[in-house]
């Protein structure tokens, strides 16, 4: 076995329990998770001192002795975490140092009395003596038996579980980049030294203009360039996507001049054309279909990325090719990066369910798409740790910076904004109606027109500055299609929320009202909305006509703020959608209503 392999193996073996003994002993999350990281990456560079000596032991105590140079590990500046056992926490930070590591030690690590008393550096007897009073003053103050104790600790994991560690080809070349970092500045050092001596007096007016060694942009620009397959994901990190499959490497690109789109919506391979880096890497399942694609790009300065990121998220967000939906979308909140997660099926046969993640840390920009058949994709949280780890990857090696990593967290979001028509639908919120490779497309229309053929709402938004769009099928495979068949959004601007709320009611008793005022009317299947971002109803209205046949139609009066919208939906035929594809459709115009402010 190699050195490399000696110590990734290592690594995955013992990095999460580490991990999860530091937690115990300093009770910060984030403290821990630097400390574990900084820990293994010094167990690197003395690996060839460490290997045959207990390196388990070695790491624990280098994390332990890091966590006390952290500010954030007194008591008065740990952070309020809901999702933490903080009694049991600040209980543990009551003992003494060498007690709470010898309980972490005893019931996390797996280690026996002798060699956790060797390790904290305290006699056998001594230390015998000295959990043994520390575990009843425990047992006292929180109430438990040593079994439940044992099982809080134990309970410690739910937190750490949420730190995504990184790779160990990632820990062992921050290691390495941090010592080529020392050797520079130590050199420097020496040569600012001997000019100081000798130049004390002399000033160079043009010294402001130089740049500087290790000048932020400069180094990422150069380093850009040598972002290469190994700083990628690999099949074992992939393969948490889906388990029961063998995952290999297809192959990796690098071409900037390649400008075949590497995943299905983006209408180019380069969300930033001046990108000065890219890297294409793809996998696959077995031999089935589903397939994985990481992509990066580095632009030449963060400002382009980020300009980058939003093409990224809007070529999926917006996608315009035919019988693809935008599903549900998350974000993942990080103080040093941004991570958007989409997911869209397209319901072409065969049906596929591709999830997208889009981040971006500093100059660089990470896309990670999956492919799977049927309408179920991979369990959000787990694709959102593989994001994480792709994203923080490239972003390590970049920067070098212990905050690149973090926890993940996954909450719902509403869909990235679309370039233009922000707070109205897009072609991706649109149902698929009797054909999924018709298109659909959108235009700007006449909102009188859709007020003068209303029948039981009533809706002017005279004054309000209305716009409206109408949302056709084109290039359907399906023949007859009818003319009348459509969707229509019109949403107007009111001069307050009062105003906004009274016209949404005077729309809602109309609409209730009209089987009472027209006897050729049944309104029914009326859903009430009361969500965070918005509000209102929808309905079902059909109309009796003269020669027997009855027209229908569903609508729905929705707002956010002082805007308000509109939403009708005519079928035809076979050209319908259900109640719950209408509502959902309802639901989806309340969050890009959202946009209107």
């Amino acid at each position: 076995m190699t050195r490399v392999d000696e110590f990734d193996h290592f690594f995955s073996s013992s990095a999460d329990v580490t991990l999860k003994a530091t937690y115990a002993v300093c009770g910060d999350r984030n403290v821990a998770f630097e400390s574990t990281v900084d820990a293994y990456c010094r167990a690197w560079r003395d690996w060839t001192k460490i290997r045959n000596h207990n390196p388990e032991g070695w790491v624990r105590t280098e994390a332990w002795r890091l966590t006390a140079l952290s500010r954030s590990t007194h008591p008065l500046r740990q952070r309020h975490e809901e999702d933490s056992d903080r009694e049991l926490l600040t209980a543990l930070a009551k003992l003494r140092s060498d007690d709470r590591r010898l309980i972490a030690l005893l019931t996390l690590g797996s280690v026996d009395l002798e060699d956790a008393c060797r390790e904290v550096g305290v006699p056998a007897q001594q230390g015998a003596e000295s959990v043994t009073t520390a575990l009843g003053g425990l047992e006292s103050s929180l109430g438990d038996s040593l079994d439940q104790l044992e099982e809080r600790m134990h309970g410690l994991s739910r937190v750490t579980r949420q730190l995504v560690l990184p790779a160990a080809g990632v820990v062992r070349h921050r290691a390495q980049s941090g010592r080529r970092r020392n050797t520079v500045l130590m050199v420097l050092a020496a040569i600012l030294l001997t000019v100081a001596g000798g130049l004390a007096s002399v000033s160079d007016p043009k010294s402001g203009e130089r740049h500087r060694i290790g000048d932020k942009d400069g180094d990422i620009l150069l380093l850009a360039q040598k972002l290469g397959p190994r700083d990628l994901l690999g099949s074992a990190e992939v393969a948490r996507l889906d388990r029961d499959e063998t995952w290999r490497v297809l192959g990796t690109d690098d071409s900037l001049r390649e400008n075949t789109p590497f995943a299905t919506c983006p209408s180019r391979r380069l969300a930033d054309p001046r990108a000065i880096r890219f890297l294409v890497r793809t996998f696959q399942a077995g031999k089935t279909d589903e397939r994985v694609a990481q992509a990066v790009e580095v632009s030449t300065s963060p400002g382009a990325a980020e300009s980058g990121f939003d093409q990224m998220e809007r070529w999926f967000a917006d996608c315009r090719v035919p019988g693809v939906q935008l599903g549900d979308t998350w974000k993942v909140p990080h103080s040093f990066h941004n991570l958007s997660i989409l997911q869209l099926v397209s319901h072409q046969k065969p049906v596929q369910t591709f999830t997208v993640g889009v981040g971006i840390s500093g100059n660089a920009v990470t896309t990670l798409v999956h492919r799977s058949e049927g309408e179920e994709g991979p369990d959000v949280t787990s694709f959102a740790r593989v994001l994480s780890e792709a994203v923080s990857g490239v972003c390590r090696f970049l920067y070098s910076d212990v905050r690149c990593l973090g926890e993940v967290r996954v909450r719902p979001n509403i869909p990235p904004a679309a370039a233009t028509n922000r707070e109205f639908l897009t072609i991706a919120d649109l149902p698929i109606v009797a054909d999924p490779t018709a298109a659909w497309t959108g235009v700007a229309s006449n909102w009188t027109k859709h007020r003068d053929a209303a029948v039981c709402d009533n809706a002017d938004f005279s004054g309000q500055r209305p716009k409206s769009r109408s949302y056709v099928q084109a290039n359907s495979s399906t023949a007859n299609q009818p003319a009348t068949f459509g969707l229509t959004e019109t949403i107007g601007r009111f001069t307050s929320e009062s105003a906004a709320e009274k016209f949404v009611d005077k729309v809602r008793d109309n609409v209730n009202g009209c089987p009472d005022k027209n006897l050729a009317a049944q309104v029914d299947e009326d859903e009430d909305y009361d969500q965070d971002s918005f509000d209102g109803t929808s309905w079902r209205v059909r109309l009796d006509l003269h020669d027997g046949s009855q027209a229908r139609y569903r609508t729905s009066i929705i707002r956010h703020g002082t805007a308000v919208a509109q939403l009708t939906f005519t079928p035809v035929g076979s050209y319908d959608i259900s109640r719950e594809k209408f509502e959902k459709l309802v639901a989806r115009a309340g969050q890009r209503l959202t946009y209107a402010d």
